[in-house]
């Protein structure tokens, strides 16, 4: 018999069974499905509740921990300093340039030019005319070495550098230094009056040791709130008195006047920092310049400017580093002259600063004479070519 559509959703008849254990049936699996279904939902709210509960404790727990950083990207590699640069281009010149066959002319002209410099020196100190000078004769012989690095072909990647003439540059100032190892022996030594000098701007720079940062009046350095000590002045300046004093050190004229170029950087960069990142004018400049030469006191300060001004290339010297290496001979100038009134400082205050200096210059001075005194009582006594007796010369570092 059909069954009325009201019943098809509350009956269910099954084949070889009665209607009646059938709808038992149904009904026990209904109520067993309305447990499990009630079952499922109560286990279902416990797990919402956990869950819910866990949530909580995860932001407590996130809350209270430190925020997790973010993924920093590794910092990039540092970069190749100019006097890195330099270094290598003497290294490649000396270990592979000069060796190559097709360099031959090159390596050819520097050993001649080495093994005649002596005697052409000598001839050039007796001669009245500037071009017979020896600053003139290297000036002249690197020119001559410039064109046959460039027929040569072994230098073509420098002279042809995508980036600019820094490499031919490079590699000229490499070869400037090889030159001028071969040939330091027979350079003018010193004139009396060249030692003179170094000695007495050295002792006046000592002399000023009182000088400090709010002396110059530096606005850049205006900014700061914590009162200068020594000890910071001289950690705050000590890249660019490093790069001043290297220059007294370093070989050929072009590399001394690079070591300038550097220490400009430098002082630009302590500016910079003490200014809140704005660039120095150049009021601030100057001043700075004279305190990082009066703290450097660089060994052979005069005989040193001397040489560079002598023996540089003169496209160095029309450059950016011939403008900085005039702001040094500048602030060399103005310390020879200083006195109160170019200073912020009253006149008392300098008077009795340069009073107590000088006493401690005088000092180190009679120290100084009286160990070179004892080490020279106890050199031993030689014979010269003439038969005379002679003290071997010791040497006392200032």
């Amino acid at each position: 018999a059909a069954v009325p559509t009201g019943q098809r959703k509350s009956k269910v008849a099954f084949t070889g069974l009665g209607g009646d254990s059938g709808d038992m049936e149904l009904q026990a699996g209904s109520k067993q499905q309305r447990g499990d279904s009630s079952a499922s939902a109560s286990s279902a709210s416990a797990r919402g509740t956990r869950s819910s509960s866990n949530g909580v404790l995860l932001q407590r727990a996130r809350a209270m921990s430190k925020p997790t950083p973010e993924p920093i990207d590794p910092p990039p590699p540092p970069a190749v300093t100019e006097a890195e640069q330099l270094a290598l281009a003497y290294e490649t010149l000396v270990g592979s340039k000069l060796r190559d066959p097709a360099a031959a002319t090159v390596s050819n002209a520097l050993d001649d030019f080495t093994k005649n410099f002596h005697k052409r020196v000598r001839d050039a100190l007796k001669s009245p005319h500037e071009a017979d000078k020896p600053w003139n004769i290297i000036r002249s012989f690197l020119g001559v070495l410039n064109e046959l690095m460039k027929a040569s072909g072994v230098w073509a990647e420098e002279f042809k550098a995508a980036d600019g003439p820094k490499p031919l540059a490079r590699a000229m100032v490499a070869i400037e230094m090889l030159l001028f190892e071969r040939i330091g022996p027979d350079l003018p030594c010193l004139s009396p009056q060249e030692r003179a000098a170094d000695a007495a701007i050295d002792s006046r720079l000592r002399c000023l040791d009182f000088i400090s940062v709010e002396h110059l009046d530096i606005k850049s350095l205006q900014n700061s709130t914590a009162s200068p000590t020594p000890q910071s002045v001289e950690d705050q300046w000590a890249a660019p008195i490093s790069c001043l004093r290297a220059m007294s050190t370093a070989v050929g004229p072009s590399a001394k006047i690079n070591k300038i170029l550097d220490c400009a950087h430098e002082i630009n960069r302590v500016l910079r920092q003490g200014n809140n990142g704005v660039l120095p004018s150049a009021d601030d400049f100057l001043p700075a310049m004279i305190l990082v030469v009066k703290l450097a006191n660089p060994p052979r300060l005069m005989s040193t400017l001397s040489f560079i001004q002598q023996y540089c290339p003169a496209y160095l010297l029309m450059s950016e580093p011939g403008c900085y290496f005039t702001h040094v001979q500048s602030a060399v100038f103005f310390l020879e002259q200083l006195d109160a009134d170019a200073l912020s400082i009253s006149q008392e205050e300098f008077d009795e600063g340069l009073l107590l200096a000088k006493a401690r210059e005088q000092a180190r001075l009679e120290m100084k004479r009286t160990i070179s005194t004892a080490n020279y009582s106890r050199r031993p006594v030689i014979s010269n070519e003439r038969g005379g007796p002679r003290r071997l010369a010791s040497c006392v570092p200032s």
